[in-house]
């Protein structure tokens, strides 16, 4: 059955519908109730019952347009989410983003959120798509606009410059964003293939990959956890610019070979039994 082509994510209390919705929380009866801290769909396609348009599948580089109003701040994995918006959206697909800003008080006076946005946090999906193990394509910003509080609309109207009222905390309430998914172009491949060049003198070891992965343990419900998300990102595009594929793995049950732990303290949470073993 036919179905929209736009994708509402988080979508909680705003269902649209010229939209197909997607929460996590079944309470707000989304069209698809799904966490995108895991990589969607979860192969070529997937398959969802709907009671708006029946069963229908999510397939890659399918959908016109994916909305993400006040939801990213939420996911803890925002990579793996950002990759899989990459994933559905056509060549030329938008991705419309709505977060708070950093400096803002909508940033943190939520508890539920895990980070914060300023005009910076769209380099590494854009023009470093490479630190990201992206090799097929990538975002462009199309829009960066922002929505001043009354502070900002103050000092604008004060002569304040631009530059000023960015730095001025509590002058900038929100920060509305485009990305465009486009095909890495010739330049972008070699410039992948430079950065993904062995020193050298190195010589690479045969079937090194799925020996070993990089462990972030993560107990359930425990987002302090993400502290170790950036060390494991460097570690992986490490591997990655030696030619090696090292994925960052969370739970347990996905361990493939040699594990590089991270958070070994608190193995303990997820995992007793080996903890005993160690010990």
């Amino acid at each position: 059955m036919k179905f929209p082509r736009q994708l509402n994510i988080g979508s909680g209390k705003n269902f649209r519908e010229d939209c197909l919705n997607l929460d996590i929380d079944e309470y707000w009866e989304p069209d698809i109730v799904y966490d995108l801290n895991k990589p969607f769909p979860e192969k070529e396609g997937q398959k969802f019952v709907t009671s708006r348009f029946g069963e229908i599948e999510i397939r890659k580089n399918s959908l016109e347009k994916i909305l993400a109003y006040d939801v990213l701040e939420h996911i803890p994995n925002l990579t793996a989410c950002m990759k899989s918006c990459l994933d559905i959206l056509k060549q030329g697909g938008i991705l419309d983003i709505m977060v708070p800003y950093d400096l803002s008080y909508g940033a943190w006076q939520d508890p539920t959120h895990v980070r914060a946005f300023n005009e910076k946090s769209w380099l590494y999906y854009a023009d470093w798509f490479w630190y990201l193990g992206w090799t097929q394509a990538r975002f462009t910003t199309e829009k960066l606009q922002f929505k001043l509080s009354d502070l900002g609309i103050r000092l604008q109207s004060d002569g304040r410059t631009p530059e000023d009222i960015m730095r001025t905390p509590r002058a900038v309430d929100l920060m509305s964003v485009q990305l465009r998914k486009i095909l890495l172009s010739e330049t972008d491949r070699q410039q992948l293939e430079h950065l993904r060049g062995k020193p050298r003198g190195f010589k690479r070891e045969k079937n090194l990959d799925g020996r070993y992965c990089i462990w972030v343990v993560s107990p359930p419900g425990f987002v302090h956890s993400q502290a170790f998300d950036e060390v494991a990102i460097a570690l992986k595009s490490g591997f990655s610019k030696l030619g090696f594929h090292v994925p960052v793995v969370r739970d347990v049950k996905n361990i493939t070979g040699q594990a590089i732990v991270l958070g070994c303290n608190l193995i303990p949470k997820v995992c007793p039994n080996l903890m005993k073993i160690l010990i």
